[in-house]
């Protein structure tokens, strides 16, 4: 019963990371979303675990919308949830028609998006999920041994045996939500140790509040990941330019796990952290080299510094890459 749980306290922590890399919370005009959350399809109502429109617009293409399903199991996402997701997303992007006789003015326009799926796991997801995923062009963002991300879990996992069983999971998110922000008078009726939940809920909170660094970049034009680190990016590098040179390392855990670390080559000491999805790596096994020169050929970032829109660029250190063969 607490893997619902779980799953409540880390829709939140997404939610927060996507605030952090500037996806604004879709407000409720009760024609595309309602106060409980909820995106409207072309055929019902969706609950969705976070979405937020993305500030940036790009030309030719409708204001980007992230949908995202947020997954805190114990096990990898399997085929089932990400088939599920796929038609959720299906129908919210089919909302979109003009009646007979009616004009399509500005409002109209206003309204329209373009809209992204992705799933947040910090299991990541079984081999067949990541081939139906990429088939269907749902993006998938694996936190499995992010070791940022593990402390997060690890903070969920011990909230989470403190909550009452039995009690609904949206009234629990919509508690705990507001509980997040500014505390509740009410935390008996959901907590069965209100010290030992409050003392993880501050922990939990500081590392979130930890994270520097947040954001989804584009590797060579192709994929998105989710760069985490405890550090700012190095800005006075992009002072006079907007592309600078960075480093990698493949890390293994001791559970079989896998997470890159990346770095400024002019500021090693600034580290950031993400994950790729298995079905992508497994392609290059045999040469991690070749995986770098290839997927990792550059990491687009866009981002706003100072009131003004960047779009900075991480571009592999080829000669540092040679050095190491």
């Amino acid at each position: 019963m607490s893997d619902q749980y779980k799953g409540a306290i880390f829709e939140i922590i997404v939610r927060k990371l996507l605030l952090k890399n500037e996806y604004e919370p879709c407000k409720a005009d009760y024609e595309q979303v309602d106060d409980e959350g909820r995106v409207r399809g072309r055929g019902e109502w969706h609950q969705i675990d976070a979405f937020g429109r993305w500030k940036y617009t790009i030309p030719f293409v409708y204001p980007i919308r992230l949908l995202c399903e947020a997954k805190c199991w114990n096990i990898p996402v399997g085929l089932p949830a990400v088939r599920n997701f796929v038609g959720v997303v299906k129908d919210i992007a089919e909302n979109y028609f003009v009646e007979d006789n009616q004009d399509i003015d500005k409002r109209m326009f206003s309204k329209r998006h373009t809209d992204c799926g992705a799933i947040f796991s910090v299991s990541g997801f079984t081999y067949p999920a990541q081939r139906y995923a990429y088939a269907q062009g749902i993006f998938l963002v694996s936190y499995e041994s992010n070791p940022i991300v593990d402390e997060l879990r690890r903070k969920i996992y011990d909230m989470s045996r403190f909550v009452r069983l039995g009690i609904n999971k949206k009234e629990f998110s919509e508690w705990f939500e507001i509980f997040w922000s500014r505390g509740d008078s009410h935390i008996d009726d959901y907590v069965t140790d209100r010290d030992a939940f409050s003392d993880n809920l501050r922990m939990l909170r500081s590392k979130v509040s930890d994270i520097r660094t947040s954001v989804i970049g584009i590797a060579s034009g192709v994929y998105p990941l989710h760069l985490l680190s405890y550090q700012d990016l190095p800005y006075v590098s992009f002072m006079d330019t907007d592309e600078i040179l960075f480093r990698t390392t493949y890390r293994r855990t001791e559970r079989g796990g896998h997470y890159f670390e990346i770095f400024p080559s002019d500021f090693q000491d600034v580290k950031f952290y993400f994950t790729v999805p298995e079905v992508i790596l497994s392609k290059y096994r045999d040469s991690m080299k070749r995986f770098k020169m290839e997927f990792l050929k550059w990491i687009d970032i866009p981002i706003t510094v100072k009131r003004i829109r960047r779009i900075f660029r991480f571009e592999l250190d080829t000669e540092w890459m040679r050095s190491l063969w």
